[in-house]
């Protein structure tokens, strides 16, 4: 009998702890000081009563407290899951990360883990560290695939990402997903502003049919994509040196560009130039977008 009261006043204590509670906070006006800490070191057990107060105060279930046996983990993830919700919703994804590490086959946090490894692969994406952000986009559709909450979306930004660095470079890809994967797989992206810029540029290229698509889609809060969306339009009716003024625009403007869809403007800002005989401009833009590519495939 000893060592169960020891166990529970354990856990009491330790929940207490990690909760930043003191005693006194703890006890409330239900119970003595002198009652918690003898529970807390395991010389007397709390009555049912009690039992369900200290539950409710900690926020967990009685359950918890009695259990037979030890589950690290649940204890963990009870005392911690304030902090995790908190930092996702701060948008603090490297930090619910961190939290999250060692809590493992629990779906609400693979789930949130799934969501977080996405948001730090778009950071290395637009700092242009696209090796990094492969193997962050791979430990997103694992999560993903663990949880019972996923949606799918997660796999398909995931997979519109893969497929917009594949077109950089073939030796940037999934070990996760399948590269096969069509628009109508990935449908759910569309939630992505980055992924809607994608399909736009995409079907403009007549690499992608949206039939059935509404257009209304195709709304972007970025000044860039809306001005690279026109850039290629102008490409399109072969008006070249108007889509080239756009284009360095873009290049050379304040508003700083993710680095991946630099390189790909900077290719069509070497190729209006060609097409208007520029090739002072052409041969510097194509120097440009040798060394971007070197640096991005270095990092």
């Amino acid at each position: 009998m000893r060592k169960e009261k020891t166990i529970i006043g354990q856990r009491i204590r330790n929940l207490r702890l990690q909760k930043m509670m003191t005693q006194k906070e703890l006890c409330g006006d239900k119970i003595t000081r002198n009652m918690l800490s003898a529970i807390e070191n395991g010389y007397a057990a709390p009555s049912i009563d009690t039992l369900l107060y200290i539950a409710e105060k900690l926020n967990v279930s009685p359950g918890i407290l009695i259990s037979d046996t030890e589950n690290d983990i649940s204890l963990q993830k009870i005392a911690l899951i304030d902090s995790i919700r908190q930092a996702y919703g701060r948008e603090a994804y490297s930090i619910c990360i961190d939290l999250c590490s060692g809590l493992s086959e629990d779906d609400e946090v693979d789930h949130i883990l799934a969501h977080s490894y996405l948001s730090v692969a778009k950071e290395s994406f637009d700092r242009g560290d696209l090796r990094e952000m492969c193997a962050l986009l791979d430990k997103a559709v694992a999560y993903a695939g663990r949880s019972i909450y996923s949606d799918g979306s997660v796999i398909a930004v995931a997979s519109r990402y893969f497929k917009y660095v594949n077109s950089i470079s073939k030796m940037l890809f999934s070990e996760q997903i399948s590269d096969n994967r069509t628009w109508n797989d990935d449908i759910s992206s569309i939630n992505d502003e980055f992924c809607r810029y994608m399909l736009a540029i995409d079907t403009l290229n007549g690499k992608t049919d949206i039939t059935g698509l509404p257009e209304t889609i195709f709304s972007f809060s970025k000044l860039q994509y809306i001005k690279h969306i026109e850039a290629v339009k102008l490409m399109q009716n072969g008006e070249y040196h108007d889509a080239l003024i756009l284009l360095k625009e873009l290049i050379y403007g304040q508003t700083a560009l993710e680095l991946p869809i630099m390189y790909n403007i900077l290719r069509e800002a070497e190729l209006c130039s060609k097409e208007t005989d520029n090739y002072k401009d052409a041969y510097e833009f194509s120097n440009s977008c040798i060394s971007l590519l070197d640096r991005i495939l270095k990092q």
